[in-house]
């Protein structure tokens, strides 16, 4: 992504030497060599991340022959030294492949300003964004063949079954273990499940109900379950990976000191939680998706304005998914039509078993099973080869733990509104000032041994959203 910003008036000026860098770049040999030394500086800088690490070790431990286990970035040795001794030049190589992938047909551009959308088309033109070439390149993707099959014109569940090259060559007989030594002090078990591509499925969204269903922090919920005798102090549910071609969805829990001690119970919880989802009846997963719509609705009704320049960034990467009349509410947008449960039942559901699934647990404890190192990084890591027992434990074949049985899908939430309107209250009490900006004070509405309750209510803005802070005070 490339991005600037300046001041309305230079606008037409800077989008002129912006665009010029697509028209014709230098690529002088100079500059070449120090965008090299600028791309390993930031490598250097990647080294100390413990996300990075990770996400470099799952790469490099994916497919062999997939282009998704490559070195994620660059560094001195890939951008320099090793093309060198190839006998390759750097520049003619940067130049091929900006000849390749610089073409017009896989470029989206966002110009956010106040200007009127005519001035705005004409500075376009007078760039000459029309004169960035077009080579009608093909899309970029991992594997072109699962790319087309996923964007074919036929049935979406039907289609996305078919497509099934995902990064991993793994046997159907996991959860395949790994452990990594962080560089920062954590402690963590994160879960990882490979999925056909779900990009096209952006209006149904099967996965936005699994994260809400395994995030949940409420009664029953697994971060409840794992807090309880003290083994996890938060847990997060999200799509890790999302490409054309494959999905991955992605559980990471925080660990304490015990729950390092018991990450076979943690396993066992989490896939336990996925079988709950997998036995419940369709209208109860309908209703939580449905509920998980109302509130992305409200939530893209009333989301607050973003910077111009994070507007133009969000909306030009949005161009290369959603539909244009999509581009606004794509990443907020779910179907009327309720739960695709086909695409949930056969393509979702099928992936999120142990058997497909990939554990890692990071923590320094886990050196001494770090037998092996990943080349980029240098992060120390190790495969964990599971007993008979283990196995039994995560797909529920064996007696599970206690804590599985408190788990339960939630509650519908009867507090979700569907009415908007602004009620009228206490503005609250105008201090003895003639100013007409002074804010006004709030009024306390509790103050006893239980603590200090104080409200205010917003009188500017107008909008249906409660901001609510608590402070506690210990005495030790």
């Amino acid at each position: 992504t490339y991005h600037f910003d300046v001041e309305a008036s230079a606008l037409a000026t800077a989008l002129d030497i912006f665009v010029s860098i697509f028209i014709a770049p230098l690529f002088t040999s100079s500059c070449a060599a120090r965008e090299v030394k600028a791309v390993d500086s930031e490598n250097s800088k990647n080294l100390t991340s413990n996300s990075r690490r990770l996400y470099q070790l799952i790469k490099s431990t994916a497919k062999a022959d997939y282009a998704f286990a490559h070195f994620g970035t660059g560094n001195l040795e890939t951008l320099a030294t090793a093309p060198d001794a190839a006998g390759i030049d750097v520049r003619a190589a940067l130049l091929d492949f900006h000849a390749k992938y610089y073409s017009a047909n896989l470029m989206r551009m966002c110009l956010v300003s106040p200007l009127p959308l005519d001035d705005m088309a004409a500075m376009l033109h007078d760039a000459h964004v029309p004169l960035i070439a077009n080579h009608n390149a093909p899309l970029p993707v991992f594997d072109s063949a699962a790319a087309s099959r996923v964007s074919a014109d036929s049935c979406l569940t039907d289609r996305l079954a078919a497509a099934s090259p995902l990064p991993f060559a793994d046997p159907p007989s996991g959860p395949h273990w790994y452990t990594m030594v962080p560089v920062s002090e954590e402690r963590s078990m994160v879960f990882l499940f490979a999925l056909p591509g779900l990009r096209h499925a952006y209006s149904t969204k099967p996965l936005a109900l699994i994260t809400h269903i395994l995030g949940h922090e409420g009664s029953g919920s697994l971060l409840s379950a794992l807090r309880a005798p003290g083994w996890a102090t938060e847990l997060s549910a999200y799509t890790y990976l999302e490409h054309w071609e494959f999905t991955v969805l992605a559980v990471k829990v925080m660990l304490t000191p015990a729950g390092l001690d018991s990450t076979d119970a943690i396993a066992a919880a989490v896939f336990h939680m996925l079988r709950l989802v997998a036995a419940a009846p369709d209208a109860v997963l309908a209703a939580l998706y449905a509920e998980h719509a109302a509130m992305a609705e409200i939530n893209f009704t009333f989301r607050e304005k973003s910077s111009p320049r994070s507007t133009a960034k969000s909306l030009a990467v949005a161009l290369h998914t959603y539909a244009p009349e999509h581009i606004l509410v794509g990443p907020y947008l779910h179907s009327p039509a309720g739960l695709n449960v086909g695409l949930l039942r056969n393509v979702v559901l099928p992936c999120l078993v142990p058997e497909l699934a990939r554990v890692y647990v990071v923590a320094h404890a886990t050196a001494s099973s770090a037998s092996l190192t990943e080349r980029w990084y240098g992060t120390k890591y190790g495969r964990v080869e599971l007993s008979s027992e283990q196995r039994a434990l995560f797909n529920g074949t064996d007696s599970l733990p206690a804590l599985c049985s408190t788990l339960a899908l939630p509650e519908l939430n009867p507090y979700i509104p569907d009415s908007f309107d602004i009620l009228p209250g206490c503005d609250g009490v105008r201090p003895g000032s003639d100013d007409p900006l002074a804010p006004p004070v709030p009024l306390k509405l509790i103050d006893d041994a239980t603590g200090r309750v104080f409200y205010i209510r917003d009188t500017v803005y107008a909008q249906p959203k409660v901001l609510g802070s608590v402070t506690l005070y210990s005495h030790e």
